[in-house]
């Protein structure tokens, strides 16, 4: 699968239908799914999306844990519980439903942020509020970056 790559923001109408990014139709033209799957995000106000072989890597990682496990459970409900198939129409657009958009904070812009096997959609205005913790947790991060098992 192509990664999703880039930002792009774009519009959000009265009845919750966003333009899904070119690219990002791209990545999933080979789906299963003529469409994404998103679901909230448990760790922040955000929406995360993926395509339907990328939720179904998910709950695979997610059957492996013990059958009866709380935490199993409730990654499920978090994952699992709350996604949604959203098909895209003749335009390539998606319509949000209420319960994302809600958790999301969306009004009027949506803002599609590539991250490789999955995507994240944001109000652009939370995100921006989060710009400057994610940039310097990423600088921390970058020495853990390998290319082909070398530094």
């Amino acid at each position: 699968m192509k990664p999703f790559l880039s930002t792009v923001v774009n519009k959000i109408d009265a009845k919750g239908r966003v333009s899904v990014p070119a690219g990002f139709r791209a990545a999933v033209k080979d789906s299963s799914l003529s469409g994404i799957i998103c679901f909230p995000s448990f760790s922040e106000n955000s929406i995360e999306g993926c395509s339907m072989e990328q939720l179904e890597a998910l709950s695979d990682m997610i059957d492996q844990m013990p059958p009866f496990s709380e935490q199993r459970d409730a990654l499920a409900a978090s994952i699992l519980g709350n996604a949604h198939e959203l098909s895209f129409d003749k335009e390539g657009r998606i319509k949000l439903p209420e319960l994302l958009i809600s958790h999301a904070g969306m009004n009027g812009e949506v803002m599609f942020m590539g991250l490789g096997r999955k995507f994240k959609i944001w109000n652009p205005e939370t995100y921006a509020l989060q710009e400057d913790r994610l940039a310097a947790m990423a600088r921390e991060s970058r020495d853990g970056l390998r290319f082909g098992g070398t530094s």
